[in-house]
């Protein structure tokens, strides 16, 4: 954890691969790799601070997962929805939405339609509580994900928009009028070896690679989902990777 003001950061959890607060900031969940079996398990700290208990039973329990898994507390603060792409015969990218506390219902597994969708970016609700903004790949683009608009009671879902390189990491805006995400934009340089000096040079630079800015995104809430009509501006702060 990092205190509103700055300073050093402070480690509080080992091997957490994805955490979520509750809205009202008094439950704190965390998914964490198991090292004794295969999978992760999903951990619930209320108030945050206190002695983790773990989340079982849960549809993840004993299933290898790649990297990556995530979760994220409903508006409500009454289910848990954890994706993870799940390494087992007949499993796949799941969503399940859990249940909060544990025994007030069963797990539910939603969003079937992204089946095949890997890598997820993240996700994030629309004000609505049904609606959610995901960031993944779907057939037939290889790794670079796009944001989609999904209903999690219905289980449409369309492409929202999406460029040459990849989106990430929504948030949408309380009034649910906009959206702010990550971009990651690919670009190569072509570099030419010379065997007689065994030295490299740029032969041809197309630009900096890896390169990160964020962007904003205007969105028409009171529309249907499937008229999402959705103008672009970037926003003029840029860095640059390696």
């Amino acid at each position: 954890v990092v205190g509103a003001a700055g300073g050093e950061p402070k480690k509080v959890i080992d091997r957490a691969e994805s955490f979520s607060l509750s809205r009202d900031g008094k439950t704190l969940i965390y998914l964490q790799r198991e090292t004794r079996a295969a999978g992760f398990a999903i951990w619930i700290s209320s108030p945050p601070g206190a002695t983790p208990q773990e989340y079982k039973p849960s549809p993840f329990e004993n299933v290898d997962s790649t990297s990556g898994s995530r979760a994220i507390f409903t508006n409500d603060g009454k289910n848990i929805l954890v994706w993870a792409r799940l390494l087992a015969p007949g499993r796949g990218s799941e969503f399940w939405l859990l249940p909060f506390p544990r025994e007030s219902g069963k797990p539910k597994r939603v969003l079937a339609s992204t089946g095949y969708a890997f890598p997820v970016r993240g996700f994030t609700f629309f004000p609505d509580g049904k609606t959610l903004a995901i960031a993944a790949t779907k057939d037939p683009e290889v790794y670079r994900s796009h944001i989609h608009i999904a209903d999690i009671t219905s289980d449409a879902s369309r492409l929202l928009f999406g460029s040459t390189g990849s989106e990430a990491v929504p948030a949408v805006s309380a009034d649910g009028k906009s959206i702010a995400y990550t971009k990651l934009t690919y670009d190569a340089d072509i570099i030419r070896f010379n065997f007689e000096s065994s030295t490299w040079d740029r032969w041809l630079s197309t630009s900096r690679i890896s390169r990160w800015v964020m962007a904003v995104i205007q969105t028409r809430r009171t529309m249907p989902m499937s008229s999402f009509s959705v103008p672009v501006r970037c926003a003029s702060s840029r860095s640059s990777g390696p």
